[in-house]
């Protein structure tokens, strides 16, 4: 990556160096956006320990992710995700969405492994 004025750029904006940050990204997977954004909103802050036992609750539908956006009929597209048990309210099981969470979460600690502790990653 090429930090230089005039050069062109690839990759993540940020320096990488010095910082406590690991990076993961996955590029054209097949999954719906809208499952993305929710379970996205739900794991931020989490540690990323936690996060893959709340996904693969997910995929066993013992757990459902919190629909907030879209959840009733009306501009924007129709949703409907009816409630489910506890207090999360609308809520769906994204199952393809999880399981791509889950590859990224994983290569996200591979990839801090190398230089930090893999029990403190945080999803931010």
């Amino acid at each position: 990556m090429s930090r230089e004025v005039g050069k062109p750029q690839s990759g993540y904006t940020q320096l990488l160096d010095g910082s406590y940050l690991a990076t993961a990204r996955a590029v054209n997977i097949n999954c719906h956006h809208k499952h993305c954004y929710h379970i996205a909103k739900a794991l931020r802050g989490m540690n990323a320990s936690n996060a893959l036992l709340y996904l693969d609750d997910v995929i066993n539908k013992k757990k459902a992710i919190p629909y907030t956006r879209r959840s009733r009929k009306g501009r924007g597209g129709n949703t409907m995700a009816g409630h489910r048990k506890g207090k999360i309210g609308p809520g769906k099981y994204p199952n393809k969405a999880s399981k791509e969470f889950s590859k990224l979460i994983s290569s996200a600690m591979d990839n801090a492994r190398q230089r930090y502790d893999t029990n403190k990653i945080q999803m931010t």
